[in-house]
């Protein structure tokens, strides 16, 4: 089986996504909307915890932060990661097009993998969005590993066989 050629990760940045650009949710009652945005990120920290001793990652809450999407966009190109990782809701769909496209001018090299409700749902259509490398479908904790591993590694070729129900690669 061929290699791919093996990525020197330095950095990974893993981010929630900001409340500007979302769609506007009629149905749920506004105080249930507020308080869960309150809430740290426990999926990306699961995640940076499972890649912590092997590569230097940093989460950044951006919710949490009240970062605008430009200021998320800077934020991330200030850091020169070689891997963004999202967590995204479908109702914040926009504000990750966008950061994605900001980030992709200033950084074209950097691998865009999007985790999160809305990839379980929509994997196809989230692979397709224009910036985005790889699509966690299931829990990240394990899966972002070993794609990370692979990665580095260069046998991302592997990774399609072993988590071909977690991970949809883009060709």
């Amino acid at each position: 089986m061929q290699n791919s050629k093996a990525i020197n990760i330095k950095k990974i940045v893993l981010i929630n996504l900001p409340e500007e650009g979302q769609c506007r949710d009629f149905y749920t009652p506004k105080y249930a909307i507020d308080s869960f945005s309150v809430y740290p990120p426990l999926g990306l920290l699961y995640v940076a915890m499972g890649v912590k001793d092997f590569y230097d990652v940093k989460v950044i809450d951006v919710v949490a932060l009240g970062y605008s999407i430009k200021q998320v966009a800077e934020k991330i190109i200030e850091q020169m990661p070689e891997v963004l990782g999202i967590s995204c809701q479908t109702f914040r769909i926009y504000p990750m097009v966008e950061i994605i496209k900001e980030v992709k001018l200033k950084l074209p090299n950097i691998i865009v993998v999007v985790g999160g409700p809305h990839t379980h749902l929509y994997p196809e259509e989230t692979i397709n969005l224009p910036g985005v490398d790889y699509v966690i479908m299931s829990d990240g904790d394990v899966s972002f590993k070993k794609l990370m591993d692979a990665l580095a590694s260069g046998t991302k070729n592997e990774l399609k066989i072993y988590l071909v129900w977690y991970l949809k690669i883009k060709a």
